[in-house]
C-alpha cells in the first residue's frame, strides 16, 4: 500500500511531492495513493496537536469521497479526465481548506455600509497626521504595528492607544516570508509575533487585539495554522495601493473607486518621511465615507459582525 508522505511545512509542496510519487505507479495503486492523500489532507486541516477541525475539513472529505467512488471500481476515459481535474483539486485544496475563520479579508456578503480602515508598518512619521485626520472625522481604525517601530516610537503607540484605536500585530522586523525559505521559518514567525506582543505590553497597551497581519500579506496555510495556534486571526485587506508608485491623483481615484460595504482598506503610516500621498488618499476616503453615511469600524468590529451574520444564518436554517 502506498504510504502517505510525512508532513511538509508547506502543504502545497507536500501535495506536489505526493503527486510526483503517485506518477510512478499505475491503476489502482494510484487511486489508493490519492485516497490516502485525501485522508492526509483531512488530518492536515488540523493543527500540530492532530485534532481535526471539522470546519476546515469538508473540502478534503469531498475529495476522498469522489476519489473512492470514481476510481476504485474501474477506469474509463471520462474517469481518466476527471482524475487530472481532481489531482489539481488535491494540489490546491489547502488554500480552500484554510479559507476559514482564522483568515479574514472583509465581509463580501454584507450590504450594510460598514468599512474598516487599517494602517501598516507604524508608528512612523505619518502616524501623527493620520491620527489628526481620524479625530477630525471621528473615525476609529486598526493599526498593525511593527515591533521595531514600536521600540523607536513608543510615544506614538501611546497616542494611538489613547485615541481609542485598535492595535494589531504586524510582526517585529517585517521579514518577507515569500522569499524566506530556511527550515526555521515557523520558529522565526512565532518569535516575531511574540517579540511585538511583549513590546505592546511594555507600552501599556492593555489587551491588544488578537489580530495579525503578516508582512506583504503573506498567508500560506502553514502560517495561518501557526496564527490560529497562537490565538490570532490573520487579516489581509480588500484594497490598498498607497505603496505602488502611482501618482497622487491616480492613488486617490483608485481608493475612492474601491470603497464598498464590508471592505478593509489598507494604508501605511510607517517610515521616517511623511507620506503625503497616503494622507491625501485618506482624507478623500474619509470625506466620501462621511458623505455616503458609512460607519467606520475596526477590524474587530467587522469580525463581530461576521459572527452575528453567521448566527443569524444558522438560525434561519434551524
Amino acid at each position: 500500500m502506498t504510504k502517505p508522505f510525512s508532513r511538509h511545512a508547506n502543504p502545497r509542496q507536500a501535495h506536489a511531492a505526493f503527486f510526483a510519487k503517485c506518477c510512478k505507479h499505475s491503476g489502482r495503486r494510484v487511486v489508493r495513493g490519492l485516497f490516502l492523500q485525501g485522508i492526509h489532507t483531512l488530518f492536515h486541516s488540523a493543527g500540530e496537536n492532530g485534532k481535526i477541525n471539522r470546519k476546515k475539513a469538508p473540502a478534503s472529505a469531498c475529495i476522498i469521497i469522489m476519489l473512492k467512488k470514481i476510481f476504485l471500481p474501474f477506469a474509463t476515459l471520462p474517469r481518466l479526465i476527471t482524475f487530472f481535474a481532481l489531482t489539481l483539486i488535491c494540489l490546491y485544496a489547502p488554500d480552500m481548506i484554510y479559507a476559514d475563520e482564522n483568515f479574514f479579508t472583509g465581509l463580501d456578503t454584507t450590504t450594510r455600509k460598514v468599512i474598516a480602515l487599517t494602517f501598516d508598518d507604524g508608528p512612523g512619521a505619518t502616524t501623527d497626521e493620520v491620527l489628526g485626520l481620524l479625530r477630525k472625522y471621528r473615525a476609529r481604525a486598526t493599526f498593525f504595528v511593527l515591533g521595531c517601530n514600536v521600540a523607536a516610537n513608543s510615544f506614538l503607540l501611546k497616542k494611538i492607544y489613547s485615541d481609542g484605536h485598535e492595535i494589531g500585530n504586524h510582526t517585529y522586523a517585517h521579514i518577507n516570508f515569500y522569499t524566506y525559505k530556511k527550515p526555521d521559518r515557523a520558529e522565526l514567525m512565532r518569535a516575531e509575533i511574540l517579540k511585538t506582543e511583549s513590546l505592546l505590553k511594555r507600552g501599556s497597551v492593555i489587551n491588544p487585539a488578537r489580530l495579525l497581519r503578516m508582512p506583504y500579506g503573506y498567508n500560506a496555510p502553514w502560517a495561518r495554522a501557526i496564527a490560529g495556534e497562537m490565538g490570532y486571526v490573520m487579516v489581509n485587506w480588500s484594497f490598498g495601493c498607497d505603496w505602488m508608485g502611482k501618482s497622487d491623483e491616480e492613488t486617490v481615484r483608485l481608493y475612492l473607486e474601491n470603497i464598498k460595504p464590508g471592505g478593509i482598506i489598507l494604508f501605511h503610516d510607517g517610515g521616517k518621511t511623511l507620506k503625503v500621498k497616503t494622507l491625501k488618499a485618506l482624507e478623500a476616503v474619509l470625506e466620501k465615507l462621511s458623505k455616503e453615511n458609512y460607519e467606520i469600524v475596526t477590524v474587530g468590529d467587522l469580525l463581530k459582525l461576521r459572527s452575528s451574520m453567521r448566527r443569524r444564518d444558522e438560525g434561519k436554517k434551524g
